[in-house]
Formats: C-alpha cells, sequence, structure tokens
C-alpha cells in the first residue's frame, strides 16, 4: 500500500473543522451551523473517497490486501462517526432561539455519551443522541476545566449538580473556559 491513500478524518477532528466553520462564521447562528454541516458533508464526502480507493486496492492487489483492509475498516468506522454527528447538529439547530448565536463547540463525552459541547450566546449546551444538556448562564454556579496534556474536562455546576464534559482537546477547552467563565460573569 503506498502514501497515497488519504486518511480519513476522525470523528473529533470532522467536529473540531465543524467547530472551527461556527467560530468562522459568526454572523448568524444558522450560518454557523450551516457551515458547520457543510464541512461534514465535506468530512463525508472524503471517507467515501477513502472507502471506494481502500476498496479498489483491495482488489487490485492481494499481496498488501491487509493494509487495505486495515485502511478500509479504518475509514468505515470513522465515516459512522461523522454520520453520527449531522443528526447532532440538525438538534442544535432545533433547540436555538431565533436571536441566539453559536460562540463555539467542541468534540466532547458526557456520562459516557459522545457528542458536542456548544457555547452560545444565552447558555451551554452538550448534545449526543442519547443525551442532552442545557443550562443557561444565569443558572451555572462554577465552571472548572482541567487537564492539559492528555484531554481536557469541563465541570459545570447548575443547581448542585455537577456535570463533567471530558475528552476536549487542551487548547480548545481552554479557550471554551475563557468564554464560559466571561459569559456566566456576565449574568451575575
Amino acid at each position: 500500500m503506498n502514501g497515497s491513500t488519504p486518511t480519513p478524518p476522525s470523528r473529533g477532528e470532522a467536529l473540531d473543522e465543524a467547530g472551527e466553520a461556527a467560530r468562522g462564521a459568526r454572523n448568524t447562528d444558522r450560518d454557523a451551523i450551516l457551515e458547520a454541516q457543510r464541512v461534514l458533508r465535506h468530512a463525508e464526502k472524503a471517507h467515501d473517497r477513502a472507502v471506494h480507493d481502500a476498496e479498489r486496492r483491495l482488489r487490485e492487489h492481494t499481496d498488501d490486501s491487509g493494509d487495505a483492509e486495515r485502511v478500509f475498516a479504518a475509514a468505515h468506522a470513522d465515516r459512522l462517526g461523522v454520520a453520527e454527528a449531522r443528526p447532532l447538529l440538525d438538534r442544535v439547530v432545533g433547540r436555538l432561539e431565533t436571536d441566539e448565536e453559536v460562540l463555539d463547540m467542541v468534540a466532547g463525552i458526557s456520562a459516557g455519551h459522545d457528542g458536542v459541547m456548544v457555547v452560545t450566546s444565552r447558555r451551554v449546551l452538550f448534545m449526543a443522541p442519547r443525551r442532552t444538556l442545557d443550562v443557561p448562564y444565569g443558572e451555572v454556579e462554577a465552571v472548572k476545566i482541567r487537564g492539559r496534556y492528555f484531554g481536557a474536562r469541563a465541570t459545570i455546576v447548575a443547581h448542585g449538580k455537577r456535570t463533567v464534559i471530558s475528552g476536549l482537546s487542551p487548547v480548545r477547552a481552554a479557550e471554551i473556559g475563557e468564554l464560559l467563565v466571561q459569559r456566566v460573569g456576565a449574568t451575575r
């Protein structure tokens, strides 16, 4: 197998790209989410190309079939992760108020559920296929960001209940932490 096979983006990378697109298109929240959905569609197409290429190589070169099978399996697994992200973004769009703006988003894990943490002009959301966290800034009692090297986590305390969102990129977690502290502080 040669090095020309494109490596498909992972689910986290696809969500990070979607988050970057959302931050770059701050004109309106709807435009940001639509741009994030466009980025996910692009990632899905890249996965499809990688799967097609791996299938072709598998048919053409039986001597390196182990490598082609591994690339094919990895591309298929990543494609499923990207496909799961699309409904999450659709759910985010449905929850936003007309004048609410998406400020930032990052992939994360809460209570074992992979999802996306979204910071808006009014609240913090965590959306996963089977878990939703929706906390207006006025209800947030404390926000802590921990972890620097092997993944970060955000701890949000509201109504005496502590919610942890882990698996965050340390750099992105620091940026989101600053944004949350500003937003929570502004409501007090």
